[in-house]
């Protein structure tokens, strides 16, 4: 599996100006967020629920149900880290992810034993999962049924996103292979124009981003 190896680099004017530096710290401060809108991005689009995503060292695309193959294991069969049919974040779904997670097998079939830790959801998400991991009692109930969920996970906000609806389920740092690195930390350049006294700048970077094993992560398209 061959990360995802992206470069970018963006260029911005600066107008006529008699103060290089004011205009380099100026567009410096524009060029940041232009930079880290085409990073996370690219990191994050990678690894979505979707047929064009990242796939993992089995040749199989990272997040797997029955209906899209599975991932295979050496000795016959499969395995799913993605829900049966793509549930909404919810208790039931929540416990669906949660026993895939616990269930979870290496390529050999055996017991992976990794806990999941992590909820990474899209903004729009953020407060059903408020509601659903810090409520005493069963969210949407009139029972008093006693919240399983109540701090089993810590919810994260993802805001690069794309999908509304789908959210992810993975173990610590340790316990999962998704990784996104800098080849070549942002560089910033400038050149004045002698002709019109404008000045241009630009910025450049590189970075990687993929996964290797499937282990450590689970996910749901929604509903």
């Amino acid at each position: 599996m061959s990360p995802t190896d992206l470069d970018s680099k963006s260029p911005e004017k600066c107008g006529m100006t008699t103060n290089t530096e004011s205009c380099d710290g100026s567009v410096r401060t524009s060029l940041v967020p232009s930079a880290k809108q085409s990073n996370p991005p690219s990191l994050v689009s990678s690894r979505e629920v979707s047929p064009a995503a990242t796939k993992t060292i089995d040749g199989v695309v990272l997040f797997q149900n029955t209906a899209t193959g599975g991932h295979p294991l050496l000795g016959g069969g499969t395995y799913n880290n993605r829900s049966a049919t793509d549930v909404a974040l919810s208790v039931t779904g929540l416990e669906e992810l949660t026993l895939l997670f616990e269930l979870m097998v290496n390529e050999r079939g055996l017991l992976k034993r990794t806990m999941p830790e992590q909820v990474w959801l899209h903004a729009a998400n953020q407060f059903v999962a408020g509601e659903i991991l810090h409520s005493a009692y069963k969210p949407y109930t009139g029972t008093n049924e006693v919240n399983v969920m109540q701090g089993r996970f810590t919810p994260y906000v993802n805001h690069y996103l794309v999908n509304q609806t789908a959210w992810y389920m993975t173990a610590a740092k340790r316990g999962h292979t998704l990784k996104g690195y800098w080849r070549t930390q942002p560089q910033f350049d400038s050149q004045d124009d002698f002709m019109t006294k404008g000045a241009s700048f630009s910025v450049f970077f590189r970075f990687s981003a993929g996964v290797t094993y499937w282990h450590g992560v689970c996910a749901s398209n929604g509903a």
